[in-house]
């Protein structure tokens, strides 16, 4: 038997420049799939295929990134829930989910983390733009974190990189800027992300050298669950990554 569990996502569609709407549709969660699936009542009609699919999403008229419409994705018992999509509790980071818009910004901090971590991707900044456009039209999502306190006109952090069709979800990459490092906003971010992605369990890989990173998702109660390991001759040894290196 499919068990169906009713809630509440929303979609921002702007009508007329500078206003907009908050539009709602129902969700079904399908147990056996451990999935939501949700149901756009703007459809089916002659134009216009909104049709019910376990495997791919069908929505009417989806958002429209350059109208600055925004497909939150958030499920919600209540309407008034939907605030803590831009800022929970005491938080100031806010979250915001990246369109393929955002790749280059992505692909340009994706390289940074790269350094950071001195992992042996050799990608050129146009390799992770194409790459990441891949992930982005595949089965991660990414998102900007940005503390809208701050007086500078770039107020994006950081982003991480979801895998959301992984059971738990995995976490591919996670950056904070160096500037915003030191301040909290990283375990303030990680805390943010969790509650909009409704996780309580999410996967991570870690490259062994980088005692910084490994000492940070310990802080957070992460706890190592398995060792990758491979042969070969020491000297002769790079530092590789592993399924998911940046």
């Amino acid at each position: 038997m499919i068990s169906l569990q009713f809630l509440i996502t929303a979609l921002i569609v702007t009508l007329i420049p500078g206003t907009g709407v908050v539009y709602t549709m129902s969700t079904v969660y399908i147990s056996p799939l451990k999935k939501w699936i949700r149901l756009d009542a703007r459809g089916n009609k002659a134009g216009v295929n909104a049709q019910f699919s376990l495997e791919k999403e069908f929505l009417a008229f989806p958002a429209r990134s350059d109208f600055g419409e925004k497909d939150y994705r958030d499920n919600h018992s209540n309407l008034d829930s939907c605030k803590k999509i831009r800022r929970i509790g005491g938080l100031k980071m806010q979250i915001v989910k990246c369109s393929t818009k955002d790749i280059t910004l992505l692909a340009g901090m994706n390289k940074c983390l790269i350094e950071d971590e001195q992992s042996s991707n050799t990608m050129n900044l146009k390799e992770l733009e194409k790459r990441m456009s891949v992930f982005l039209s595949g089965e991660y999502d990414a998102y900007f974190f940005a503390d809208d306190t701050l007086e500078a006109s770039d107020k994006i952090v950081g982003y991480a990189l979801v895998r959301n069709t992984a059971s738990p979800l995995y976490l591919r990459q996670f950056y904070i800027k160096k500037e915003y490092r030191r301040k909290h906003l990283g375990s303030e971010a990680f805390k943010l992300l969790l509650d909009y992605l409704k996780a309580d369990t999410i996967d991570i890989d870690v490259l062994p050298w980088n005692k910084s990173g490994m000492a940070f998702w310990k802080s957070m109660g992460f706890a190592e669950i398995c060792v990758s390991m491979r042969y070969g001759e020491k000297t002769k040894m790079k530092k590789l990554g592993c399924r998911g290196s940046a």
